[in-house]
């Protein structure tokens, strides 16, 4: 049975001790009006026998089966429909149960408007007083206005110092800079992770009264919510305070409905009234516990009378922005936080606001209940045009063995709340790295959808232009732009210069031009690492062999000499010979070559051939020498000079296979001087310069270059440095002609007795 409170002579339900004629019980989600002593009513659940669902501020809501009443609406049986503001919701043309309205039957206009609170202790003869047999209180609408007044007095945000009003019909006022259009979305991306709840369901995580932590040991982890410059982001939904019965946050996923989707970072607020919970929104670097000072924006939605937060201003509230319509209060804190406050019932654009925050890694909110269950929302539509962002580039770290160049560059284009906010023109640029070449440009959404249609992509050179094709079209609006860009490593380049600590580091960037930036706005520096190990090198030792030898078991490390790395880096070192390919048939006598395989301590290979001389009978004998000796261009000299060699193949190599080995000798004489095509001869120009630096014109004489006694059977090969072994000596002369090559032969001989 109803327990009914008069106003003037028009009966209005306002709560019940058990159920009301329509059973209907009390929506505050904490508040027992059951038949049943339901104390904790799923969101989704009234407690109603008709079935009243998700409490929606602007359903309309029949005596019989109201499925979408406001939070904290009671119920009336009396066809009462969505007691918004401003609607009709009395079956006796009870017009205006706002705040101070009294709800007459009588249509009584200018009497002196009776506030629901006073005479609660001296009702009519027949009036029951409809609280004194509850819990817990449900103030009546001027008692929850009247809360503010305790520390403060509330003013309308239109006051608010600074504050941008933007016109609600129109959209005209001042735009959001690009630089705070940072966001977060709901993606394929996200993931969550909870701790410290009391309770979880498929859609939501709850804290109950007492378990909320400052030590921040309570928490929903919203993984990868967000882009900003060259990271992802994760969100950290600290718990640190719950004096309510409940705290809810919601998790939705792309696979949700689309209602449940539009609940991303929603946060459902309960009874006692007056009782609040804090939270703080903690920007972390993804996968990682490192915060990120983030500059961005927070759009708040249904910031009705249901429900208060108190933000902190300075950096954490630098700039706000509310309609002209707007129905949200604001005072000052004692403690130096600013109270919002809505003060009517509802979701609409009234109850919207915007605040910009600047370089911060924490957002601290405090919510109040102000009339009960009620509910935050998080909101990425705009109160004012937002101006385009510059691009975010992450780069990717290439850990396998390609040396591919991998980075993304994410362009946001926000939602306007206007289609005349649009961009006209977009261009987005990037400059590949000139060690790499281009491979490949695709454009992707968050969820993986193909937008290569949405672009036109040209190149020129290393350079990658993107032009929208129809940017004010609505599908081009409120959405993130993922451009991966491949490239290929230039082996042929000087890249090792971008080389540390195993990976080629390599500059990313990007900009875009848009009808608002004609000098476009650049990304946040940063690179791409491409995982580099080093190439082993090293010069072969031919061998020498008798016939029938088995390689694989000589000492294979000597048929390679002077191994190296091109990165010089310990990571990269030892280099050790680890085997033998192409083994030749050593059964039959002949010239072979074979492949001897090197490595580093990173396991990258090198192959170098080898050459393998297969002899029957003991022998000494010259088994390699220079073949071409090279001196590049030179200068017709004024006086006298010596120069060294620029080029040479082959060097002198001498295999001794006697089994008594005797002292052998190398000798070298001048075949045919330099000449050149007009039979110009420069005679006495080649000379043999020792280790000592002591230089000996050389002739069609013999000249004695080398003597040893061989120790095994292994090729003996001279290394001469730079400025040792066969020079050109050249001093001014009337045969050194301009622009002419010369040409010469030099003969080798090998003996096993002195000349």
């Amino acid at each position: 049975m109803g327990i009914l409170v008069a106003f003037s002579e028009t009966a209005y339900t306002i709560a019940t001790a058990n159920s009301t004629n329509q059973d209907q019980e009390d929506f505050d989600e904490d508040q027992d009006g059951s038949s049943q002593d339901e104390e904790d009513l799923d969101e989704n659940q009234d407690g109603s026998s008709q079935d009243e669902e998700d409490l929606d501020e602007n359903q309309d809501g029949s005596s019989q089966d109201e499925e979408d009443l406001d939070e904290n609406q009671d119920g009336s049986s009396q066809d009462e429909e969505d007691l918004d503001e401003n609607q009709d919701g009395s079956s006796q043309d009870e017009e205006d149960f706002d705040g101070d309205q009294d709800g007459s039957s009588q249509d009584q206009e200018d009497e002196e408007q009776v506030s629901s609170c006073d005479n609660q202790n001296g009702l009519n003869d027949g009036q029951v007083d409809f609280i004194q047999d509850q819990d817990q209180e449900e103030p009546c609408e001027d008692q929850i206005k009247s809360l503010p007044l305790l520390l403060g007095v509330p003013l309308s945000t239109l006051q608010y110092p600074g504050v941008n009003v933007i016109n609600e019909a129109l959209g005209v006022g001042k735009s959001i800079p690009g630089k705070y259009a940072f966001q977060f979305r709901l993606s394929d991306r996200v993931s969550y992770e909870a701790y410290g709840y009391s309770t979880s369901y498929s859609n939501r995580y709850r804290y109950r009264k007492g378990t909320g932590n400052p030590s921040k040991s309570a928490y929903v982890l919203v993984r990868n919510a967000g882009i900003y410059n060259d990271s992802w982001i994760d969100l950290r939904i600290n718990i640190l305070q719950v004096d309510m019965n409940n705290l809810d946050i919601y998790v939705p996923t792309t696979k949700s409905s689309a209602a449940e989707q539009a609940n991303f970072l929603r946060i459902d607020s309960s009874s006692p009234i007056g009782s609040s919970s804090k939270v703080s929104m903690e920007f972390l670097k993804a996968g990682t516990n490192e915060k990120v000072n983030i500059t961005g924006m927070w759009n708040f939605k249904r910031l009705n009378n249901y429900k208060s937060i108190d933000l902190k201003p300075d950096n954490f509230l630098t700039s706000l922005f509310v309609y002209d319509t707007t129905k949200i209060n604001y005072m000052d804190n004692i403690d130096g936080t600013v109270n919002f406050v809505g003060t009517v019932i509802g979701e609409k654009k009234d109850t919207n606001m915007t605040i910009l925050f600047e370089d911060i890694d924490e957002f601290p909110i405090t919510i109040n209940s102000e009339k009960g269950l009620g509910y935050l929302k998080y909101e990425r539509d705009p109160i004012s045009k937002i101006e385009l962002p510059a691009p975010d580039i992450i780069g990717e770290v290439t850990i396998d063995d390609s040396r591919e160049l991998r980075y993304h560059i994410y362009q946001t284009i926000p939602a306007q709340s206007m289609a005349a906010f649009n961009p006209r023109l977009v261009i987005i640029e990037s400059e590949v790295n000139p060690h790499f070449t281009i491979k490949s440009v695709d454009i992707k959404g968050l969820n993986g959808e193909n937008y290569n249609s949405f672009f036109t992509v040209s190149q020129t050179g290393n350079k990658i232009s993107l032009v929208a094709n129809n940017p004010v079209a609505p599908d081009f609006q409120d959405k993130v732009f993922d451009i991966k860009i491949l490239g290929s490593l230039k082996t042929n380049s000087d890249y090792l210069k971008l080389y540390k600590n195993g990976y080629l580091e390599v500059p990313v960037s990007a900009r875009v031009f848009s009808d608002t930036s004609a000098i476009g706005l650049l990304s946040e520096p940063t690179n791409a690492r491409v995982l580099y190990k080093g190439k082993p090198t090293g010069y072969p030792v031919p061998q020498t062999v008798r016939k029938g030898t088995d390689l694989t078991k000589m000492d294979i490390s000597k048929f390679i000499s002077n191994l190296s790395v091109d990165t010089n880096a310990a990571v990269d070192l030892p280099i050790r010979v680890v085997g033998l390919e192409n083994i030749p048939n050593t059964a039959i006598i002949g010239d072979y070559m074979v492949t001897v395989v090197i490595e580093t301590a990173q396991k990258v290979q090198a192959r170098i051939q080898v050459p393998i001389y297969v002899r029957n009978e003991e022998s000494l004998k010259l088994i390699d020498i220079p073949k071409i000796i090279s001196f590049s261009t030179i200068k017709v000299p004024n006086k006298r000079k010596y120069y060294n060699r620029t080029f040479m193949e082959g060097s002198v190599a001498v295999v001794d296979t006697r089994t008594n080995k005797n002292k052998w000798y190398v000798y070298v004489k001048v075949l045919t001087p330099l000449t050149s095509p007009n039979n110009k001869e420069l005679t006495g120009t080649l000379v043999y310069t020792h280790s000592n630096g002591r230089s000996v014109r050389l002739n069609s004489s013999l000249y004695e270059v080398l003597s040893e006694t061989a120790l095994d059977d292994k090729p003996v090969k001279m290394d001469w440095k730079a400025n040792e072994g066969i020079r050109l000596y050249l001093e001014p002369g009337p045969n050194i002609e301009k622009n002419q090559k010369y040409q010469g032969e030099l003969e080798w001989t090998l003996t096993d007795a002195p000349i």
